[in-house]
């Protein structure tokens, strides 16, 4: 159940790099030939967004079927359609066929709609294309069948145009030549105006910054119990005429933490029943985090997987506990009664990344009794003055992090482990 996804991400900024290949397009002759249209489209399948792009429509477009069986005898309307289907197909030039400083070629055309069916599961009918399923992969088809083989009564695939729902089907929605053209195609959860745009079905909530020793803050820097995902499903309401979102916990998501800037995940998880995230011994390093859930459900014949939660994607920020300052010295100088006891030490391994700063301690004896003395250093070294006599001095790194913005900045610190006493005679 909890089999990771690997998500090419990546590929979604490659789709966008590569605005320039526009399909091919054999006749550029006349200007009637020339792009008549450009359409950004955005296609996520249930677990990710695969495409964020721009295509441009020529009368060409009208005599393709694309692989998925559109209508190639002209007459049809410029529809976002054919939009998601250029998209799609040249998605799928990019992943299966592109080769650095290759041309859309005729011929790979052919081959690119030859291989649209590995990734668009539909249909054709009266109202005109009904999309099932898409898979990013190419192999696993996240469409929407329930456990009785049904379609899922919580979801379904769904078409925005310009930001709205459309109460006609993607083939019956015609492109404007006046207005904008953006369409996104995504898997959705319950009737919904989706007034606002592209929706977040599944959600994190509660923490967003964890710490080592247990403490948790939401991003107002409140106390928090947890890092929760959830989903927000969406009930028509008769009486007003609206939808109206209510959330409940994602119980068994699978989620990956993606350490900064990597592209593969450093850890994996799961929500528990509540849908609170399983952290314990995760052994995160300090950083920041992507987080990333799925909620899988095969389907009932076992062929493909989908998601109630969509795509989701949330940040967390973990505070790690600091390293143990390492070499510990002294050297004691001076004439006077109280003399310099020079301390120094090199610092762990993860100083350079974080703001830490330091702490000495010192007592007269070595299992117990220390008290902090001095100032607190970023550097690893500082002078104490001392009497004559015998010390234990230790040092710990203190972490902080910052909580906030600049209206509300608050700082937590998180202490690090005590070096081993080190032993000092001043004479």
């Amino acid at each position: 159940m909890f089999e990771k996804m690997r998500k090419p991400l990546s590929l979604v900024l490659v789709l966008v790099m590569a605005l320039s290949i526009n399909g091919f397009t054999p006749k550029v002759a006349d200007a009637e030939d020339m792009f008549e249209y450009t359409v950004g489209v955005e296609i996520a399948t249930p677990y990710q967004l695969i495409v964020s792009d721009a295509v441009s429509l020529s009368k060409d477009d009208l005599t393709d079927d694309f692989g998925i069986g559109l209508s190639k005898d002209g007459k049809e309307d410029y529809t976002a359609a054919r939009a998601f289907a250029k998209a799609l197909r040249r998605y799928v030039f990019l992943k299966e066929i592109y080769k650095d400083g290759d041309d859309f070629t005729e011929t790979d055309v052919k081959k690119a709609n030859e291989l649209m069916p590995k990734y668009l599961k539909s249909s054709m009918s009266e109202y005109g294309l009904f999309i099932e399923g898409i898979a990013a992969d190419g192999k696993t088809m996240n469409a929407g069948t329930a456990k009785d083989g049904k379609v899922d009564p919580d979801g379904a695939w769904t078409v925005l145009m310009n930001d709205k729902p459309s109460d006609v089907g993607i083939s019956s929605i015609v492109l404007s030549k006046d207005d904008s053209n953006d369409v996104s195609v995504f898997w959705a959860s319950g009737a919904s105006d989706f007034a606002n745009g592209w929706p977040s079905l599944g959600r994190f909530e509660g923490a967003s910054y964890v710490f080592a020793d247990g403490r948790m803050y939401d991003g107002k820097c409140k106390e928090a119990d947890g890092v929760k995902l959830v989903k927000d499903s969406y009930v028509y309401d008769a009486a007003t005429g609206k939808s109206v979102a209510k959330s409940s916990p994602v119980s068994g998501g699978s989620v990956d933490l993606y350490y900064e800037d990597e592209s593969e995940p450093l850890r994996s998880t799961y929500s528990k029943d509540d849908g609170s995230l399983e952290l314990e011994g995760l052994n995160l390093r300090n950083g920041v985090y992507r987080v990333v859930a799925t909620e899988d459900v095969q389907s009932a014949d076992g062929t493909y997987t989908y998601s109630k939660i969509a795509y989701t994607e949330g940040a967390l920020v973990y505070v790690g506990k600091p390293g143990i300052p390492q070499k510990v010295k002294t050297k004691v100088s001076g004439k006077k009664a109280k003399k310099n006891v020079k301390v120094s030490w090199k610092h762990p391994a993860d100083h350079a990344s974080y703001t830490d700063f330091y702490q000495v301690y010192i007592s007269k004896k070595k299992s117990g009794g220390f008290k902090k003395i001095g100032k607190e250093p970023y550097d690893n070294k500082t002078t104490l003055k001392l009497k004559k006599g015998t010390y234990f001095i230790k040092v710990r790194c203190i972490r902080s992090m910052d909580c906030g913005d600049a209206d509300g900045l608050e700082t937590f610190y998180i202490n690090g482990d005590f070096s081993a006493p080190v032993k000092v005679k001043v004479k």
